[in-house]
């Protein structure tokens, strides 16, 4: 296969996935078909590719309501092809700034906790897996962790909060849902002032936003919010 068309190939498979998941479920028959036609899961670096393709749009694509059910849903197809085609090495490299995904992959049992980095960052974001097997004092220390990021521990909020994988604030959530009504009598009612730096979330997923404190106005022109940005 020559370079053009393979980039012809891959180009028209970005074009069906950023289709699907700006537009509705019948878009996916689409993407499913192209994607036979195309063979892309036949060859080993095709599907490399439409993987590295779908962690590019998980960390800089815009998000509708159903993103991360969406980006399942075509994990869901090549799973099969995953599991028969590459290791777990290298799914681990090609999603280390996605952990939602590796989360995902985890909870569909094509990874293992084992298989992910023996980092600082992955072990507080992988808490829930390893919890049980720390010790009261290992505990002490990552609830000491927890604090640089003003989590008070709770299992199921903590699991539910990956699973949404943005900022878990309210504020935050406040802006992403351009509640300009909400928004305005929040800021008076604690006297928040707008020059407020938004501090950073271990449950951040987008990777614009990841480890980087931003102004409320940057946060609602990262989200489109056009109501709170005209009032910001």
């Amino acid at each position: 296969m020559s370079a053009q068309v393979y980039i012809d190939k891959m180009k028209a498979v970005q074009q069906d996935l950023i289709h699907y998941i700006d537009g509705t479920e019948e878009d996916f028959e689409q993407l499913s078909k192209l994607l036979t036609e195309l063979n892309i899961c036949e060859t080993k670096n095709e599907l490399k590719s439409l993987l590295q393709l779908i962690s590019s749009i998980v960390s800089n694509h815009h998000r509708p309501t159903d993103f991360f059910k969406k980006i399942e849903k075509i994990l869901f197809n090549v799973i099969p092809s995953i599991k028969q085609t590459i290791s777990s090495a290298e799914l681990v490299k090609l999603f280390q700034c996605n952990k939602i995904i590796l989360l995902f992959l985890l909870d569909e049992k094509v990874l293992t906790i084992d298989d992910l980095p023996s980092t600082p960052e992955f072990h507080l974001y992988f808490y829930p897996e390893f919890e049980n097997s720390l010790k009261n004092d290992q505990k002490s220390e990552y609830s000491e962790k927890f604090k640089q990021f003003n989590i008070e521990y709770d299992r199921d909020t903590f699991i539910a909060n990956r699973k949404t994988g943005e900022n878990e604030s309210f504020i935050c959530s406040l802006i992403r849902n351009d509640s300009v009504v909400d928004f305005i009598s929040h800021v008076n009612r604690i006297n928040l002032p707008l020059s407020t730096k938004i501090s950073p979330s271990l449950f951040e997923t987008n990777l614009y936003l990841t480890n980087k404190q931003c102004k409320l106005i940057q946060y609602a022109a990262f989200f489109g919010s056009i109501q709170i940005f005209n009032y910001l």
